[in-house]
């Protein structure tokens, strides 16, 4: 049989894979997603830049890293590491929290499954929220359920939790999990755990500065939740998968696109075998239910829930749900240990080949013709990937001197701030730092720039 305590080399060496994959893995500094630049420029903005996005209903803890890291320098390679060690965090915590359930082969199989799954460390090399937010998920998870040894890792969860909730408001549905997990398996004995009340209390005080700053900017402590959250902070309806942007959260619920969008999402992006092994985990884990194994299959079904009523559904939002899946996958794929073809366990064959599966399940990337990583359209899309034949950014900046302007607000399109972003990386582009952006009808067209949302016309100004 297969022992993982004499081939910890082999697993050493595909973490350190893994680890180079994600950090060592840079796309060209134009093919960002829009979300990106409002991120990147609300941390300028942060750090004292001037840049035209300002912390709005966005969390804040995202763009305050970026700002502690420009005060240093704008090079988009330094603050291009903040997310792959979040990465790596996660990595560390699915093992700790799938170990303590299910034990350490197990949860090797597991944290190695995330590390090589080509999803997560595409995710890990984008300056998103996404994959901070699922790495402090697994790690709050984790600090919880170590609080029924020690109290002291419920302090831990409750500041891991507010910390969560200022990279990303989904976190909140994070809160419900806890609280049926409790009542499942202490009814409300727990009520009256003073640890438990104490780390509310730290997650709310970790919050405070948030619901002050919510209530003088935008006159409410839950302003920036409810229009994230609900998405009335959109002035035109936007439909994904059949669901509206500008409608309430049951209206979400309600339509079916997104309880398929995301199993197949899932399917597509981990391949027909992995999702195979999910199935035969789950229904093991089922056959030998213990409730105090049900956070994992709670934290799940929460999870999806919570998807279910965002008002946008996005393939990358699977980020947050694939390691507590990988985590039936993995109790899949070590059961099959017990099959054996002429005295063979077929365990190491099924393990190598379910890792060359996850790091492979997308046909895939492809590289064009600026040699940057690019995907499939309807798989990863790329909001700013696609430039006219003959003029990529760098070229629009350095011909326009560093002085915008443009005929339509394109703010809400990410593509101001990418411009407003890449103007202010004077050794990458040499460019003035301090260039000012206008907006403006004037009618001297100079270039013409191209992305997969918006025709945009770039002005020269007068003078």
């Amino acid at each position: 049989m297969f022992d993982m305590r004499k081939h910890y080399i082999l697993i050493i060496f595909l973490f350190i894979i893994a680890i180079k994959l994600m950090i060592g893995y840079y796309s060209s500094p134009y093919d960002y997603y829009p979300d990106e630049f409002s991120y990147l420029t609300t941390g300028l903005s942060m750090a004292g830049y001037e840049t035209s996005t300002e912390l709005d209903y966005r969390p804040p803890l995202l763009p305050a890293i970026y700002s502690i890291l420009f005060r240093i320098s704008t090079d988009w390679r330094i603050v291009k590491l903040v997310v792959p060690i979040f990465g790596i965090l996660g990595i560390i915590s699915l093992f700790l929290l799938t170990r303590k359930f299910f034990g350490e082969k197990i949860a090797l199989i597991a944290s190695l499954l995330l590390a090589l799954n080509w999803h997560f460390w595409w995710y890990s090399n984008q300056m998103l929220s996404d994959v901070p937010v699922a790495s402090l998920m697994i790690l709050c998870t984790y600090l919880f359920i170590k609080g029924r040894e020690s109290g002291k890792y419920y302090w831990l969860s409750g500041i891991v939790l507010g910390l969560a909730f200022l990279m990303k408001y989904f976190m909140i549905f994070i809160i419900p999990v806890f609280v049926i997990y409790l009542f499942y398996t202490e009814k409300f004995s727990w009520l009256k755990n003073r640890n438990i009340w104490l780390a509310f209390l730290l997650f709310i005080l970790i919050l405070t500065p948030w619901l002050v700053y919510n209530q003088l900017t935008l006159g409410s402590p839950f302003s920036a939740l409810q229009k994230q959250m609900i998405g009335n902070s959109f002035d035109t309806p936007v439909y994904f998968q059949g669901v509206s942007q500008q409608g309430y959260v049951w209206s979400v619920i309600t339509s079916f696109g997104g309880v398929f969008f995301y199993p197949l999402m899932f399917l597509y992006q981990l391949s027909v075998l992995i999702s195979l092994f999910l199935i035969c985990g789950l229904y093991l884990f089922l056959k030998s239910w213990n409730k105090n194994k049900s956070l994992i299959l709670i934290s799940i079904l929460i999870i999806f829930l919570g998807l279910l009523m965002t008002p946008l559904h996005d393939e990358r939002y699977n980020v947050m749900l694939e390691p507590f899946l990988l985590i039936f996958v993995s109790i899949g794929i070590y059961e099959t240990r017990k099959i054996r073809i002429k005295n063979f366990s077929i365990f190491p064959v099924v393990l190598v080949v379910s890792l060359i599966s996850v790091s492979s399940a997308s046909p895939l990337i492809i590289v064009d013709k600026h040699f940057r990583l690019s995907a499939p359209e309807f798989s990863i899309p790329r909001i700013v990937n696609a430039y006219s034949e003959e003029i990529d950014t760098e070229q629009i900046l350095e011909k326009v001197n560093g002085t915008l302007c443009t005929d339509r607000d394109i703010s809400g399109f990410g593509t101001y701030q990418k411009i407003s972003f890449l103007a202010k990386q004077k050794p990458l582009l040499g460019i003035k730092p301090d260039c000012k952006f206008y907006l403006s009808d004037k009618n001297n067209l100079t270039l013409e720039f191209v992305d997969s949302t918006e025709t945009l016309y770039l002005y020269k100004l007068n003078g």
